[in-house]
């Protein structure tokens, strides 16, 4: 689905029982309180789930200017465009997941470098692409611009409470849009144990004892 933000500002609009905009350049009060809300409430809709238009992977090597002090042996800066950590990995099939890492104060710590990680990303070109947003996730994202701006735009108690109200409205919107995007996933498995991942040869990736390194423990033969 292709949209804009002139479209999605005109369903809040809508919503709000407020007349249309033409364009994002008129000299409209409810204009300006719409651009007061849009980056707010954009990146506090795209925070409410792993959206998968948005999921971004890369891999990153550890800091040359961070050593932790203790515990984790590699810190490695969390990218400006992070939205939420989807998965690590000291692999770049994500498989099997790094389990043992931290993510504190704008760095992720693990025992081994590179990691691969997988996230939810604020750039124009992933999360705020609106090209990418499907017709769900549009609705979710207007009707919650509705309800933030409807004490400044319609000033109508009567549009956010009751069973059709623009609370009940947004919350409905956000599960159907959840849904939609979980019904687009890849199918998942059941993790395979590690005596399976032995058999078929890859134990050699499975943590050990001694860390996530992955010789850092026994292996099985």
């Amino acid at each position: 689905m292709t949209t804009s933000k002139l479209a999605i500002y005109n369903a809040a609009l809508g919503h709000l029982q407020e007349r249309s905009l033409a364009s994002l350049s008129e000299k409209r009060e409810s204009l300006r309180v719409l651009d007061d809300y849009w980056d707010q409430e954009t990146a506090w809709c795209l925070e409410r789930h792993f959206w998968n238009f948005g999921y971004r992977a890369v891999e990153i090597d550890a800091s040359s200017t961070i050593t932790p002090s203790f515990g984790f042996l590699y810190a490695f800066n969390i990218p400006t465009d992070w939205i939420r950590t989807r998965k690590i990995s000291s692999v770049q099939t994500f498989d099997p997941p790094l389990l043992q890492f931290a993510e504190e104060s704008g760095f992720w710590y693990t025992n081994v470098t590179p990691i691969y990680v997988q996230y939810n990303s604020n750039d124009a070109q992933y999360g705020m692409d609106m090209g990418k947003w499907p017709a769900s996730f549009v609705d979710f994202v207007g009707l919650r611009l509705a309800r933030k701006a409807a004490g400044r735009i319609a000033n109508k108690a009567e549009l956010l409470v009751g069973p059709q109200g623009l609370i009940k409205q947004e919350e409905q919107a956000r599960k159907t849009a959840a849904s939609n995007c979980a019904m687009n996933e890849p199918v998942g498995f059941q993790p395979q144990s590690r005596w399976i991942r032995s058999r078929r040869g890859f134990a050699t990736q499975m943590p050990g004892p001694g860390g996530d390194s992955p010789t850092g423990g026994s292996l099985i033969p």
